[in-house]
């Protein structure tokens, strides 16, 4: 895999994305008017509660579910490795044929792409490996292997969701660094989804924070870990152990996407919450050059009561 230069062009753009799905109880909107750019080097971690549609935003950008309405476009026809978040390897196969599984498929499977496979599963110390079955690997290795998968093709992005869910931490940094090295070696962008907030810290330069469907802050790490905006993402860090502060919990429940709220589907568990915020539903509001946030306490008066006579 040869070294690529890093761009500040976008090498994914999404333009609102929305996944309904049809079930005997009725529809669910999964996610709802997603709209991300992801630029050429990029590292992205999606955070946000269980359901909120962090794993079926990446299914849909990997080509597993179908959008319901929307766009995406990748850039120059860029190539994606995607990350399962259970590892999924098929027990009858080699871990080479398991690494190579999708050359195969794709028919690309040629003698130089399969010794790149080889050279990566050396590179995660898994060269003794290349002939057993998955059986004989620990939860680290394995997710290695997964690794591999994702790189066979050479990718330009990488669709992590949870790469290092139930990992130890030790296991969890190696994968991590695995990951971070492509960025920094090749300039693969990475678009990662993760529950775990410190992992996050550590590791990627913006965060999507997604609540009920929706994007409600899009922000550098730094300006979600030290000055957040959206009473949702205020109320994840005060979840986060600190040395010398109680955790506090956010009040209430997700809500069901069955039975969502009216307007912000975050105020009836919002400590900040504001007339408007149970009638209209709050766009992004872009509040400096990077950060956009889907708040009406972002808002000026003048675009509150114009939600509030658009509601009416």
């Amino acid at each position: 895999m040869e070294a690529r230069i890093i761009t500040s062009k976008n090498i994914l753009e999404i333009k609102k994305l929305s996944k309904v799905y049809h079930t005997k109880d009725g529809e669910i909107e999964a996610i709802k008017d997603i709209s991300l750019n992801v630029k050429d080097g990029e590292f992205i971690a999606i955070v946000g509660s269980s359901g909120c549609g962090k794993s079926t935003l990446l299914s849909i950008l990997a080509g597993l579910v179908k959008k319901s309405n929307g766009e995406i476009i990748f850039k120059n026809n860029a190539s994606i490795g995607y990350m399962l978040q259970q590892d999924a390897l098929f027990p009858w196969l080699s871990i080479l044929d398991n690494a190579s599984l999708g050359l195969k498929i794709k028919k690309q499977d040629t003698k130089e792409n399969i010794d790149y496979v080889k050279l990566l599963l050396k590179t995660y110390n898994l060269n003794g490996f290349l002939h057993k079955r998955p059986d004989v690997l620990s939860g680290g290795m394995r997710q290695r292997v997964v690794i591999a998968m994702a790189l066979a093709c050479q990718p330009d992005i990488i669709l992590a969701d949870e790469p290092t869910t139930a990992l130890d931490v030790t296991i969890q940094a190696q994968i991590l660094e695995l990951i971070l090295s492509l960025r920094r070696d090749h300039g693969t962008a990475v678009l990662m989804v993760t529950h775990d907030l410190n992992l996050m810290a550590g590791s990627c330069r913006q965060v999507v924070v997604m609540y009920a469907g929706r994007l409600v802050e899009y922000a550098g790490v730094e300006e979600i870990f030290y000055d957040p905006a959206h009473p949702y993402t205020k109320g994840l860090l005060a979840c986060l152990p600190r040395p010398g502060h109680s955790l506090r919990p956010i009040p209430g429940s997700v809500p069901n996407l069955f039975d969502l709220p009216s307007g912000c589907a975050f105020h009836p568990r919002c400590p900040e919450v504001m007339p408007i915020c149970s009638c209209t539903v709050p766009p992004l509001f872009k509040i400096s050059s990077k950060r956009k946030v889907a708040c009406w306490r972002c808002s000026d008066k003048k675009e509150q009561e114009a939600g509030q006579s658009i509601e009416q």
